[in-house]
């Protein structure tokens, strides 16, 4: 048995007409997936046009203008990384081979000091964020 998926949800996009700026009601076409939790849809996931982060739900927002992990430098791909796994309230304890087991602050610490550690957390990261991106764009 399907699950119903939730109404998709109006935003208030702002659109300049002849100069003057007016609120215009837009519906947003990508609503929150089935799959996906409420703390995952509210984490970071990529960059708003103004360099501040976006939630997962900006960048499947057609309304947003958003920008990619990729189309940033490395710096703000690693804050970004470091925003999301502080904000998530039961970070999984991971295991990688040849180190003891990491936690949310070990995982935090070794990111922020660039260590060969810190790569590997950051790039499993990237790569769930965009599996999460494209699973969600994908049509049931």
């Amino acid at each position: 048995m399907q699950k119903a998926m939730k109404a998709p949800s109006k935003k208030k996009a702002p659109v300049t007409v002849k100069g003057r700026r007016r609120v215009k009601t837009v519906e947003v076409i990508m609503s929150k997936p089935d799959f996906l939790s409420d703390e995952q849809w509210t984490l970071p996931a990529g960059f708003k046009s103004d360099g501040s982060f976006a939630t997962l739900e900006e960048v499947l927002t057609p309304v947003v203008s958003t920008q990619s992990l990729s189309s940033r430098n490395a710096r703000s791909r690693r804050e970004l990384i470091i925003e999301r796994i502080k904000r998530q309230k039961d970070y999984p304890t991971l295991s990688y081979l040849g180190f003891d087991d990491v936690d949310k602050q070990t995982a935090i610490s070794e990111i922020e000091k660039e260590s060969p550690l810190g790569r590997v957390i950051e790039e499993n990261e990237q790569n769930a964020i965009q599996y999460i991106i494209s699973k969600a764009k994908r049509k049931p």
